[in-house]
């Protein structure tokens, strides 16, 4: 109560294999995943009732969300693709946060955002400096999430694994020649794409052959990028 503490609480569920304690099995309407959703929506409470309990709350941001979209269960909404694919699907995530006094109440927004930021956000919170060693990919995002200014992004990289596979600028998306979702064709590679996710947020449409010269410049924008982590490998396993 008296320190400063960061609390990283990675659940295992929803995940595969999936399981509920005998509390909560048989509990929802949907399935074994439904009850473990339930129980993880029971744990954060738990969490929030210990801080709120401890008089911390008004100092306390709490964050809730995801490291990917759904796998085998669960609903990606009106996003294309899961887990593993690099359509909006498999990256968009909830993501809450709860911080009374600073955060507006209800407050929700659609501007670009990426987990990476929670690095740069805490350490900027917590007055540590950032590292100047390296490239830094996340950005602070308070002022974003106190709805006192727009996305600090214009563009974000999508990666399988070590491989870049896709790029977001502004509304704009391009996928290079991946895996998709095809069924009868998951393991052939597909693609370049190009979507408009202002007008196309299913990733429905690929705009490829009517904007060539954006697919250039996003394809250019993303080799850019790879020919950076190329030089800047900090971080990687060997």
């Amino acid at each position: 109560r008296a320190d400063p503490f960061f609390l990283l609480v990675a659940q295992p569920m929803p995940h595969e294999p999936m399981h509920a304690s005998d509390d909560f099995r048989g509990r929802s309407r949907a399935g074994l995943y439904g009850d473990a959703v339930m129980e993880l929506d029971w744990s954060v409470g738990r969490i929030l009732q210990a801080v709120d309990e401890l008089g911390l709350t008004s100092k306390t941001l709490v964050v809730f969300t995801s490291d990917n979209g759904p796998w085998w269960q669960g609903n990606p909404g009106f996003t294309r693709g899961r887990k593993m694919m690099a359509f909006e699907g498999g990256f968009r995530v909830p993501f809450i946060a709860r911080w009374p006094g600073v955060f507006p109440a209800g407050f929700s927004s659609e501007e670009m955002s990426i987990n990476l930021d929670l690095f740069v956000t805490c350490l900027r919170l917590a007055g540590v400096p950032l590292p100047d060693d390296r490239a830094i990919d996340g950005k602070d995002i308070m002022p974003l999430l106190t709805g006192d200014s727009p996305s600090p992004h214009d563009t974000l990289l999508f990666y399988d694994t070590r491989t870049l596979v896709a790029l977001r600028h502004r509304q704009w998306k391009y996928h290079r020649r991946f895996r998709t979702d095809n069924a009868g064709y998951w393991p052939l590679e597909q693609g370049p794409f190009l979507f408009d996710l202002e007008t196309d947020p299913n990733e429905s449409y690929s705009l490829i052959e009517s904007e060539p010269q954006l697919a250039s410049e996003l394809a250019a924008m993303l080799a850019a990028a790879e020919a950076q982590m190329e030089a800047n490998l900090r971080g990687w396993l060997p």
